[in-house]
């Protein structure tokens, strides 16, 4: 090669490879914007439960402010990889159904602990929707009960038909159940430590979103937002796709 055309090589790289950075990021960015999915959210706080555990007086402690400005932005930015972001659709704070048997069933919520696989116990789920008023339960959009507690070692659980979620606010998760339940932090500054709230909140939406627990036995990746061994925030890409596509039904839908 001359010193010519090796000239106009360099003046070649020079120009076009920059010019190649700004299309890919401009083509990216653009993409991004066009593919980003939105999904609201409406939280119900439980106020009117007491639940008494290992010492614990446990009660609603989570305000609206709490939601808006710590745990909603915190669960977008889990979920920002996947190109989901959610939106507060409505607060509700709201009282449970006056029952009869309502201490029987707050207690034996309470009581509720994992088998020996360390499966939660069904029957906690059966009684918390006894409790609960469903009135400004809305079937369009991702439902998110705040409970004061949801049994030993149990922090959420989802019901995708219904797209609702139900979260305990208190937690004896990270003790395995031997110490007193505690406030569960909002956030948590990363690696995955303990969880949080937000954490918690997200994984059970990805349940809401189709995506399940790895298996444990034949897990090879790890730091999971959805649990198994190791668990974390991350999404597989396999998750990525199928929690895009159920999340752009349940925006369809909201939008019709």
């Amino acid at each position: 090669m001359t010193l010519k055309n090796l000239g106009m090589l360099k003046v070649f790289i020079v120009i076009k490879i920059p010019f190649a950075i700004f299309l890919l990021a401009f083509v990216s960015n653009s993409v991004n914007a066009q593919s980003l999915i939105s999904i609201p959210l409406r939280f119900h706080i439980v106020k009117d439960l007491t639940m008494k555990s290992n010492g614990a007086d446990m009660k609603s402690w989570v305000s609206s402010e709490d939601l808006k400005n710590t745990v909603l932005p915190e669960v977008n930015n889990i979920w920002l990889p996947a190109g989901i972001e959610f939106e507060l659709e409505n607060i509700f704070h709201s009282k449970t159904l006056n029952l009869d048997n309502k201490n029987y069933l707050i207690t034996q919520i309470v009581k509720s602990q994992r088998d020996d696989k360390g499966r939660s116990d069904p029957k906690r789920i059966s009684h918390l929707n006894k409790l609960i008023n469903w009135a400004n339960h809305n079937k369009n959009v991702i439902n998110i009960y705040l409970v004061p507690y949801l049994g030993k070692t149990s922090q959420g659980n989802a019901n995708r038909k219904y797209k609702r979620i139900f979260v305990g606010q208190w937690t004896d998760k990270p003790s395995k159940g031997k110490k007193p339940p505690q406030r569960f932090q909002l956030v948590e500054s990363r690696p995955y430590k303990i969880g949080s709230l937000s954490r918690t909140i997200s994984h059970e939406i990805g349940h809401i979103l189709g995506l399940k627990h790895p298996n444990k036995t034949q897990q090879k990746l790890f730091n999971l937002l959805m649990g198994g061994k190791n668990p974390g925030y991350k999404l597989t890409k396999k998750e990525i796709i199928k929690a895009r596509k159920k999340a752009a039904k349940i925006e369809q839908n909201y939008n019709y």
